[in-house]
């Protein structure tokens, strides 16, 4: 019993450091709020604009929908600053309806903390097959996820094991078990071995 607990909890400290060397990139900003449908169409544009908090940033997602399918026209990303200017053409013929589109351009090396632009246009789209976009409605702001290479193995394993100590600490019920696993371990491995020693 005392060296499954032991094996155990090498899995845990171990497991997420290994894991993480086979990743590539790393999620910035995930902002899944949505509540209503943006439609962009003819003149009708759709721009917001995110704050990217990771540097090495290279693709984004948005959350797109084409309702029925019935769009199959020519459409475009814009993302700018006062530095890049980057134009992603696509078509709805490519995008189903509500899907999660991920967008990838060159990387942006020194993204973090920098003010994006983004800007969704389908000049010949019209009202009746306009494409639309998912986001939260007070703040106009999109349904977006951001990627980013990782820079560092190092300070992704720090962060992951300081978010994992952070959330089990939350975890008045994990943190019991994980006591009570303990004790138990310890007991019938030690001191229940030491009382059949003791008896002739």
């Amino acid at each position: 019993m005392r060296y499954i607990c032991i094996f155990y909890i090498l899995l845990i400290l171990l497991v997420p450091a290994f894991a993480a060397f086979a990743i590539k990139k790393q999620v910035g900003l995930n902002r899944q709020t949505e509540n209503y449908v943006y439609y962009f169409y003819g003149e009708n544009n759709y721009k917001s604009l995110f704050i990217s908090p990771q540097e090495n940033l290279n693709s984004i997602s948005l959350k797109i929908k084409n309702p029925n399918l019935k769009n199959n026209l020519p459409a475009r990303l814009s993302l700018s600053n006062d530095k890049i200017n980057e134009n992603i053409n696509f078509s709805g013929k490519n995008v189903g309806d509500g899907d999660w589109i991920r967008f990838t351009f060159p990387e942006i090396p020194d993204s973090k903390d920098k003010k994006f632009f983004l800007e969704l246009s389908s000049i010949e789209s019209s009202r009746t097959d306009a494409l639309g976009i998912n986001i939260d409605k007070e703040s106009s702001s999109p349904a977006i996820t951001t990627y980013h290479r990782i820079n560092s193995h190092k300070n992704l394993i720090f962060d992951i094991y300081k978010n994992f100590l952070i959330k089990v600490s939350q975890d008045k019920l994990f943190i019991s078990f994980w006591i009570l696993f303990l004790i138990s371990s310890l007991f019938t491995g030690g001191v229940g071995n030491k009382f059949k020693n003791s008896n002739p």
